[in-house]
């Protein structure tokens, strides 16, 4: 096993009327890859943009890492994929030199906005929105679950939500320590959606307790 490995890839941009980020913008912008938590003395690390859209990554050791997209005004990361398949959470094991990375953007993202019963936020609640998994043997992609608050009036709203298959749910005081079992047992109580190119929804759901 290289203790040199490096983790390459590119940019490509689907076709929409968003202007594609100019060269200069991609010079400033970097892919972060990112070591897991509690490995000690490893640090993230950054790959520069070429003028092709390629990136590559310094050396990195040996271990699991995630990989972050830059974030490009306008443009929504829509996948992010390793030899074809996508990446759970956007974390690939690095063994040897990992190539044919692929973040795919798209201008197509929409909005998904949320409402509870007012009189049941009496505690913290939580809406969790996870991608409906295509190429996975489990149902929901929690490596890619986004979160966010109720607001005390009942509302809740994600933005930049790319095109595709969603399970969303509301949980009151959900706890700090969820297992992924948890989480999917909440998410087969929850809602399932489908989001369109651009496409602003709203849904109105019941409090999980």
């Amino acid at each position: 096993v290289s203790a040199g490995s490096r983790v390459s890839g590119r940019l490509p941009f689907e076709p929409g009327t968003t202007a594609l980020p100019t060269a200069a913008v991609l010079a400033r912008s970097r892919v972060t890859i990112v070591p897991p938590d509690g490995r000690a003395g490893l640090r993230p690390t950054v790959a520069t943009i070429g003028a092709d859209n390629s990136f590559v990554s310094p050396t990195v050791v040996p271990s699991r890492y995630t990989i972050g997209p830059p974030i490009l005004p306008g443009w929504s990361v829509k996948s992010v994929t390793h030899a074809g398949r996508e990446l759970s959470g956007s974390s690939v094991q690095v063994t040897s030199d990992v190539t044919d990375v692929v973040i795919t953007y798209t201008d197509k993202a929409g909005e998904l906005a949320g409402s509870v019963p007012k009189a049941d936020t009496d505690v913290d609640v939580v809406a969790f929105l996870v991608p409906v998994a295509t190429q996975s043997a489990s149902p929901y992609d929690l490596g890619r679950m986004r979160t966010v608050a109720v607001s005390s009036d009942g509302t809740f709203a994600f933005g930049g939500v790319v095109p595709g298959d969603y399970a969303v749910v509301v949980i009151a005081a959900p706890p700090a320590a969820r297992t992924d079992a948890l989480i999917a047992s909440w998410l087969a109580r929850g809602t399932r959606i489908t989001l369109g190119d651009r496409e602003k929804r709203s849904v109105t759901l019941s409090i999980i307790r």
